[in-house]
């Protein structure tokens, strides 16, 4: 500008963009012009029509064009018969640190070209320089190359950005510790490109010259943020489209840095992916102008962006990731919410369910057999490579790697599918002096780390008793409407019972089997679908010719079993971790419902209220094979009684204990943590 004003006298004024930063303006002023702003309409494009006015008055001036998008406004066919109209005037296209990699903006007899980068742009590097062609008044190329003193500066503030990446997680670290979250709000100040920081205050160099930063960096570094800035360009003009903004992204060859929102603070989108401020002149203060519109600049340009739906990972080291309620209850909703849904857990290979990816460790499905701490261990680092941004872990094993993943800005929730702390009492019910302390030690444990997590999602109202400091979100394990039509097994020429899950004593297989053992009725069968351990209790059941067992079958199969059943049992047996039970926990019991058929569970107090006194089952003590016996024999002999119970059963389970009634809990808690 300096040169301009010494080489053309005659041109006293510049015009400027009404809403570029402080650094153009400021930059003519010290060169001697005088400063015009000119009016810009809401895609910050100039105002033709005023902008012709404004000059008409004086025809020998200079006329900067510039705009979110870099020098884009030059190629329009306003800005050739404005040239053309007013030939005295010299046009400076500033390209805005937008670099492209075969720009359409050409140097001519009154146009220059200006580029720029710097360390928000290029990580290390420094400069910038000005195009002119041979007829220009300008003899050559205005170029500035930094002192040795300036590159140092820039090695340190290189360095110095690197040790605040570490600042950062310490900080993170210590917010977490004091219950605080990370959030990106909105600035409500100007952004300001000069800053007095060294490594922003550098005088430029040109583009392809490196400085010692830069060398430190990678002699690649500023190809590879060309061909991202390509990249860019087009996932924002997808991601503009599909957020309506109305925005006309034809002209643009390089991927700006500038989201344009067209909407008020109220309205924006919950989330960004990186931080956000203002960009330049364009903060919410700056809008309340006619006919101005908010802009957001994401903060890291030189990295790849995509404006895509954000990606929900359900971890698990203890479940399959086919688990009904982590991919058919969490993944499938977190699909059908808009949200990108990945299930990550122990499989022998990868696989796919309805558009849902079901990612199995690597270790694991190379055959590996491992310990829990090293399942743990190869699901966070397969967590942490992906580099998504939320987490909802499904296994206790996983606090620690959640806790990791929380220090490294992710985001994350803890699924509480049972109280532990009950469970491990009867794991340890042996271990008399490990009994007295560690379930008490995991659970100030497991409570203390849930309030680091940013959300937490827990199975019944026993668990959001415990979680309460935590504001959990209740979500039992409810099967979807069309999990299983009514069961239609009247015309069966055997009577069924049915029971689904683990295959061990605990759960009342044992004592169900003495039942029937009593019971005289040949046409009597008990299916067992599910798996287990105990040899013993396995043979013992073979050798039962009333029992078939089915092995494990796969949760979108279970209705061609549930459609011939009679009776569903659960005869949880009087355990620390089965004594809470509250029934909406239950996933059998709130299965056999969906299906119709009246439920045999056990007389523990809470289940007692969900199932008997609903009018769905009966109860019994679930220990007494001989009172067992007596509850499946009233069942057997009386028709019109199942048939009152499994209708209530059902209809309980349309109103109310259906998924699809609370799902939308799941998405609201995803995008309040997301939003965070």
């Amino acid at each position: 500008m300096e040169v301009l004003r010494l080489r053309m006298p005659e041109a006293r004024v510049a015009y400027v963009p009404d809403y570029v930063c402080n650094v153009v303006g400021e930059a003519c002023r010290k060169a001697g012009f005088e400063t015009v702003e000119y009016p810009t309409n809401m895609q910050c494009m100039p105002e033709w029509r005023s902008l012709e006015l404004m000059i008409g008055r004086n025809r020998d001036a200079v006329l900067v064009l510039c705009s979110q998008f870099g020098s884009v406004p030059v190629m329009t066919p306003e800005a050739e018969t404005l040239v053309r109209a007013n030939p005295g005037i010299f046009v400076v296209a500033d390209e805005c640190q937008n670099l492209v990699p075969d720009s359409p903006v050409r140097p001519e007899r009154n146009r220059a070209v200006l580029f720029s980068f710097n360390d928000k742009t290029c990580p290390g590097v420094m400069g910038g320089g000005v195009a002119v062609s041979r007829e220009s008044p300008l003899d050559a190329p205005v170029v500035a190359i930094a002192s040795m003193s300036r590159r140092l500066l820039c090695t340190v503030a290189l360095y110095r950005l690197w040790f605040m990446g570490i600042g950062r997680i310490l900080k993170q670290s210590a917010r977490l510790a004091i219950g605080a979250g990370q959030s990106h709000r909105l600035p409500t100040s100007y952004e300001f490109s000069v800053c007095k920081s060294p490594h922003y205050d550098l005088r430029p160099e040109p583009i392809y010259k490196l400085s010692a930063a830069r060398a430190l960096m990678s002699v690649n570094g500023l190809e590879r943020y060309r061909r991202l800035r390509v990249e860019n360009a087009k996932s924002l003009r997808q991601g503009l489209n599909g957020l309506q903004v109305g925005l006309d992204l034809d002209g643009v060859v390089a991927g700006p840095a500038f989201l344009p929102i067209m909407a008020g603070v109220d309205e924006l989108p919950v989330s960004f992916p990186a931080a956000v401020k203002a960009s330049y002149g364009r903060s919410p203060i700056h809008a309340t102008k006619a006919d101005h519109w908010y802009s957001l600049k994401i903060n890291m340009p030189h990295l790849s962006y995509a404006i895509k739906p954000p990606v929900v990972v359900q971890l698990t080291t203890r479940h399959a990731i086919t688990d009904n309620r982590i991919l058919h209850l969490m993944a499938r909703t977190a699909d059908c919410g808009g949200f990108e849904s990945l299930v990550m857990g122990p499989a022998y290979e990868h696989g796919v369910f309805e558009g849902i990816e079901l990612r199995a460790t690597p270790r694991i499905a190379a055959g590996a057999k491992l310990s829990s701490m090293a399942r743990s261990l190869e699901v966070l680092i397969g967590a942490y490579r992906s580099g998504y941004p939320l987490f909802h872990i499904h296994d206790p094993d996983l606090i620690p790697a959640g806790l990791v993943l929380r220090l490294l800005g992710r985001r994350v929730i803890y699924d509480v599918h049972d109280d532990y702390e009950a469970s491990l009492k009867d794991r340890l019910r042996t271990r008399a002096w490990l009994a007295r302390w560690f379930p008490a030690t995991w659970w100030w444990f497991e409570r203390y780390a849930a309030t680091a997590f940013n959300g937490v999602v827990v199975a019944d109202r026993h668990l959001a008793g415990k979680f309460a400091v935590c504001a959990p979100v209740i979500l039992g394990n409810y099967p979807r409407l069309d999990f299983t039509p009514p069961a239609q097994a009247e015309e069966e020429e055997t009577f069924n019972l049915i029971y689904v899950g683990g295959v061990t004593r605990e759960r009342g297989l044992g004592v169900a089997l003495e039942a029937i053992r009593r019971l005289p009725y040949p046409e009597l069968r008990l299916h067992v679908i599910g798996a287990g351990r105990d040899s013993a209790l396995m043979d013992a059941l073979r050798a039962e010719p009333r029992v078939v067992l089915h092995g494990r079958v796969p949760w979108t199969e279970l209705h061609r079993y549930y459609s011939r059943a009679h009776v569903g049992l659960a005869l949880y047996q009087p355990l620390q971790g089965f004594l809470y039970y509250p029934g909406e926990n239950a996933v059998k019991i709130v299965e056999y419902m969906s299906a119709g058929i009246p439920v045999l569970c056990s007389n523990f107090p809470g289940l007692k209220t969900f199932v008997e006194d609903a009018g769905c089952g009966l109860v019994v003590q679930p220990d007494d094979a001989e009172a067992i016996a007596e509850k499946i024999q009233a069942l057997v002999d009386n028709p019109g009684l199942r048939r009152q119970l499994g209708a209530t059963g059902r209809r309980l389970f349309e109103i109310e204990y259906n998924w699809e009634k609370h799902q939308g809990r799941l998405i609201q808690l995803y995008e309040r943590v997301l939003a965070k």
